[in-house]
């Protein structure tokens, strides 16, 4: 899949460069990592493992492995996950899986993906529905069986107790508008910054907990 370049909205925030996740959203870009590779025959030799490098192709949808490591150990309910350094790494995490410093530009560029359906939509504003107010339509982890690549453009079974498209759309614009008024922003700029969405998303009562989920969704394994 080549690069996708959101365009520009004003933001003094460079815009970023996605790439294809395993549920079919777009994100960072991922940076080669080292693995370690057996030798040939090394079962039977027991010969030093080889160090390789492993570059994520655009083609493929490999997870981010940061926000997967965060998840597992938070569904394990280890006593760290409760302590202050562990939230701190979420957040970090979260600024960073986004690919861009603009939340404006990385929501829009999600229909760019080839995966992008009813479904992934139908998720993004149950999203900014929980950041604006607190609530979802639908938990996690019921999201976590409709959201599939193979099901874009098609409609979730309950589908009905979202409303129709003209409340999806109605949900995005009026979280857009609120977050641009209720935020400081450079004068001229359009945007929402992706730090005061996280500020938001955390101030709601189980928030770090439903960013993480979210985080997950979009750039986690299936």
């Amino acid at each position: 899949m080549p690069d996708i370049h959101p365009g520009s909205h004003g933001n003094p925030a460079a815009p970023g460069t996605f790439r294809l996740y395993p549920r079919g959203f777009l994100g960072k870009i991922l940076p080669p990592r080292l693995v370690v590779k057996p030798r040939p025959f090394d079962v039977r030799i027991r010969t030093t493992p080889i160090a390789g490098i492993v570059v994520p192709q655009q083609i493929t949808a490999d997870a981010n492995a940061a926000v997967e490591m965060l998840y597992a150990q938070y569904i394990k309910r280890a006593a760290a996950t409760m302590s202050f350094e562990f939230r701190e790494k979420i957040l970090i995490v979260a600024l960073d899986a986004f690919g861009t410093a603009s939340f404006s530009d990385w929501y829009a560029t999600q229909a760019e993906s080839p995966s992008f359906g009813d479904t992934h939509q139908r998720f993004l504003d149950d999203t900014l529905r929980f950041i604006r107010h607190g609530r979802r339509n639908l938990s996690l982890e019921a999201w976590a069986s409709f959201l599939l690549p193979s099901e874009g453009g098609t409609r979730p079974v309950g589908a009905s107790e979202f409303g129709d498209a003209a409340e999806s759309s109605e949900v995005a614009g009026e979280f857009f508008s609120y977050m641009q008024s209720a935020q400081p922003v450079t004068a001229g700029a359009t945007t929402v910054l992706l730090a005061d969405v996280i500020q938001q998303w955390t101030s709601r009562p189980g928030g770090i907990e439903d960013l993480l989920g979210t985080l997950h969704l979009l750039f986690g394994n299936l």
